[in-house]
């Protein structure tokens, strides 16, 4: 490979990490977290990160304790970090053009709430049953105290320090350039906070429909539900309608750009004109009622 830089002929090891991959097999667990995190505002390079820690490391614990003689993807962190992103820039690429929807909806709320931020403000968002969730991503000033205790056991003076932390203030003078709030981090964390937030909304309607049918022992772990198994008949059945019953008749683009709107300045409203609400798919809500996997 030639260097576009240098002009040099420079040592290229992708066809070497693509053989190792097919070798190795590019199965689900290989995909799995990168495709689940992308929602959440993954990127490429922390796909590559997630591969290295789930894929590489174990396998180097592998080749400590002999169980196999050498590491797959080289002896190296680095050769095992480029394969590890190798297999990131295809996962990611792949799940961009499968799920396109999911881009543009995150850029969606990243924009609304990065509005939000240039103004000041934090988000609150009121999920449909009415449960608030609040972002309050800070900027924090922070300031070391040197603290000098005697310690009654060692009869001696003991130095130690603490941390102490508040919120940055607000200069008025350059209240354009400088906020409390953190822009970079509400606009990357806005994306699994809302789902989150979807997601207990799903979770309380399902409780409360299934306790009417006759449900009372419950194994809730965010979008995961159990019962005993004598009621997991209804339970099945509870998950999907409430979730179909949520989201049928339920914009939740709209209903966050509204809330939103709602504490935005007329400047801000005004640089949220050319937002769209983004276009709707084909998919039939309704068919989730009929399907076997829909939740674990």
């Amino acid at each position: 490979k030639i260097s576009k830089e240098t002009g040099k002929l420079v040592k290229d090891n992708t066809l070497l990490y693509a053989a190792a991959w097919l070798k190795m097999g590019i199965t689900r667990d290989k995909c799995k977290r990168n495709v689940m995190t992308f929602g959440y505002s993954s990127s490429k390079y922390g796909m590559g990160i997630q591969l290295y820690d789930d894929f590489m490391k174990p396998l180097e614990d592998l080749v400590m304790r002999g169980v196999i003689d050498v590491h797959p993807f080289g002896d190296t962190e680095y050769s095992q970090k480029a394969a590890a992103h190798f297999l990131a820039d295809i996962n990611y690429s792949a799940v961009r053009q499968v799920t396109s929807s999911s881009a543009v909806g995150m850029k969606f709320f990243q924009r609304l709430v990065g509005e939000l931020a240039h103004e000041g403000k934090h988000l609150r968002f009121n999920n449909p049953v009415g449960f608030p969730m609040v972002q309050n991503y800070t900027f924090w000033d922070t300031k070391k105290v040197v603290v000098y205790m005697f310690d009654r056991a060692a009869k001696v003076e003991k130095r130690t320090s603490i941390s102490i932390r508040h919120p940055r203030p607000i200069d008025a003078a350059k209240r354009s350039k400088r906020s409390i709030v953190d822009k970079k981090k509400s606009k990357s964390s806005i994306a699994p906070n809302v789902i989150h937030s979807m997601d207990s909304a799903h979770l309380l309607k399902t409780v409360i429909k299934a306790k009417r049918e006759g449900v009372v022992d419950f194994f809730l772990i965010h979008d995961s539900f159990a019962t005993v198994p004598t009621d997991t008949d209804a339970m099945y059945q509870t998950v999907r309608s409430t979730f179909v019953d949520l989201y049928k008749d339920y914009c939740l683009y709209s209903d966050f750009k509204s809330q939103v709107l709602d504490v935005l300045s007329d400047a801000g409203i005004e640089r949220l004109q050319g937002v769209e609400i983004p276009p709707k798919g084909t998919l039939d809500i309704t068919q989730v009622l009929d399907s076997e996997y829909c939740f674990s």
